[in-house]
């Protein structure tokens, strides 16, 4: 456990190459033997087709196949005959074109055409349709017209699946189940990241780092769920995986490079701005143009091929940049994720010449997948500083205002002094006429304006109003203030101090905190309570030199209790005035200890004030 917390960063990486490990023994084995994770008979695919063009003689060709260059709105025929049992049905694809299914001679499908999608679309989404073929089975005929893209040069012919459908899914499943599950992961990692940065968002910067993470995982997930047959096969919406591919892929280094800039702070930032002005301008302008229907997204898709992957190579370049030159922690706190996304692109690049497993794009994917997870421990670490910062700033500015505050009260307090030392000096040079008129009355015995000339003399000496609480001047005055305020608004106090002058280690402006937050905040509850029970009572005594501060004031009655902590009742958060006094306590080796009744606040101080025992 404490290596773990030590080094999270190490626990993230081998928590993902777990991840990648299982996964990987997961797809292999389901891929080499499906009869015993899946079903018994899985629909079967349709490779061998005759081929039949307005330009070329009829030839076979073997499914899978991409037929270009090809002019817009050319006819491509493909024929095939196959021999299937009964009830079964065919599963076709197109890849933005128009098609026409022809079984036994007899038109069966309609897929595709022009009114079945949005008109701004120059051509049809990607479509999966299920057509069933003849009930007694036996052998089927197979006529298949397709109309080739306007967008593209390419015809793309997938492969025909005939089968049950329920065999037509496992198929499906054994092949797409990795990319479906994997890219669902990404959309609710995304989703939640994005949700719960939100109400953080406003205020710390790593929250918008957050953000903009948690909008990279979503775009991330929305390609691939967009992209993936299965999603297609599940989901009857083509227009709308549509635009979640393209829009999930434009979007996703924008959100990467927004993240990066507000994680990284580099010291170089003109690249990532540029890079990320270029991609701003680029999807705004692919969107513009699709919305027009001058530019479909699978034409603007060939400048994405070019900008997604120099962006991300430009930030791993600013990342090893500011990690060496410049020695930025956060650029090392991202080294891990790096390492562990160019770890699974240089195994997916040997996994395509090798052929270790038959699934293209699983290791980049699995990256993605790490990436995005030891991302979310830094960036969750970020947030964790980011908030100790604000309650140590708050803690700092609440220590700051009690230093201020005791300075004030120090002024106050030598005006004072020096006020009735002025009046002293001026009754002493009056004194010498006053005795004067003192002994000529009595000489008279004018006895009656002898006792009304003293009275007005010592109504005339002036008054000190500052309580005398303790030996030291300090938290004297301190106390005073409060004690004053208290009394004021009708508040019953009760305060008792034996603090002396030498304070010993602890410093004066130290023990003023404690003292001056625990009366604040009794007097502010106490203003809340009703008027009939405003009361505190706070007692102060050493006994071998340990100090023990016990206060009980008045309470509304308000659970401010949450997750161990008490919160604040006039702000969002922890209550800093309780945070500071435990601040200045833990720093002495005491102890604290707060309970919220249901009438009463009980505060409690222990701290050791002689220096061999600290």
């Amino acid at each position: 456990m404490l290596v773990w917390l030590k080094n999270r960063s190490v626990f993230s990486i081998l928590l993902c190459l777990l991840i990648i490990a299982a996964t990987y023994i997961f797809i292999v084995a389901a891929s080499k033997q499906p009869t015993h994770l899946l079903l018994k008979r899985l629909a079967v695919p349709v490779t061998q087709v005759a081929l039949e063009t307005d330009t070329d003689a009829t030839r076979q060709i073997t499914l899978p196949a991409s037929l270009s260059p090809l002019p817009p709105g050319s006819q491509v025929v493909v024929h095939a005959s196959l021999t299937v049992g009964k009830a079964q049905s065919l599963l076709v694809k197109t890849v933005f074109s128009q098609l026409k299914v022809y079984i036994n001679g007899v038109q069966s499908a309609d897929i595709g055409q022009t009114g079945t999608y949005l008109e701004m679309m120059n051509d049809p989404p990607t479509l999966l349709s299920i057509i069933d073929l003849p009930q007694e089975g036996g052998t089927v005929e197979l006529r298949m017209e397709y109309v080739s893209p306007t967008q593209r040069s390419t015809l793309s012919l997938p492969r025909l699946y005939a089968g049950d459908r329920l065999s037509i899914f496992a198929r499906f499943f054994v092949a797409e189940g990795f990319s479906f599950l994997f890219s669902t992961l990404l959309l609710i990692i995304g989703v939640f990241m994005t949700l719960f940065s939100l109400p953080i968002v406003g205020r710390t910067s790593s929250g918008k780092a957050f953000f903009w993470l948690g909008l990279f995982a979503l775009s991330s997930g929305a390609w691939g769920f967009g992209e993936c047959d299965l999603t297609a096969f599940i989901i009857p919406y083509p227009t709308l995986l549509y635009h979640m591919t393209y829009l999930g892929l434009f979007f996703m280094t924008f959100s990467f490079l927004r993240f990066g800039l507000l994680v990284l702070e580099p010291h170089t930032r003109w690249p990532l701005l540029a890079m990320l002005y270029i991609h701003a301008f680029t999807i705004l302008t692919a969107i513009l143009l699709q919305i027009t229907g001058k530019v479909d997204f699978i034409r603007s898709l060939y400048w994405f091929h070019i900008i997604v992957p120099v962006g991300f190579l430009l930030f791993a370049g600013v990342v090893l940049w500011e990690h060496f030159h410049h020695h930025n922690v956060a650029a090392h706190r991202f080294a891990p994720a790096i390492l562990l996304l160019s770890i699974a692109v240089v195994i997916e690049v040997l996994n395509y010449w090798f052929r270790f497993i038959s699934y293209f794009t699983l290791f980049f994917q699995l990256g993605v997948l790490a990436f995005v997870i030891a991302l979310g421990v830094a960036i969750s670490r970020l947030i964790q500083e980011s908030f100790k910062a604000n309650a140590d700033h708050a803690i700092l500015t609440m220590e700051m205002k009690q230093a201020n505050q005791l300075l004030l009260l120090y002024k106050r307090q030598y005006e004072s002094i020096t006020h009735n030392d002025l009046e002293v000096r001026r009754q002493r040079h009056d004194l010498r006429h006053q005795l004067t008129v003192i002994r000529d009355l009595n000489r008279h015995a004018e006895t009656e304006k002898l006792h009304r000339y003293i009275d007005g003399l010592i109504e005339a000496i002036p008054g000190n109003p500052e309580l005398q609480l303790c030996e030291n001047t300090a938290i004297n005055a301190v106390a005073s203030h409060y004690v004053f305020m208290a009394r004021n608004v009708g508040i019953i106090t009760d305060v008792l101090f034996q603090i002396p002058a030498d304070t010993g280690v602890m410093q004066e402006i130290d023990l003023c905190i404690i003292i001056g937050n625990l009366l604040e905040n009794a007097v502010e509850a106490c203003i809340r309570a009703s008027m009939e029970t405003r009361k505190i009572k706070l007692h102060a005594t050493m006994k071998n030199d340990h100090l023990r501060i016990t206060c009980e004031n008045s309470y509304p009655g308000v659970n401010m209790a949450s997750n161990g902590k008490l919160m604040s009742s006039k702000h969002s958060g922890e209550g800093v005035g309780i945070r500071s006094v435990q601040a200045v306590v833990e720093k002495y080796g005491g102890i604290t200890r707060f309970e919220a009744g249901d009438d009463l606040f009980l505060s409690l101080v222990f701290v050791r004030m002689n220096a061999s025992q600290i």
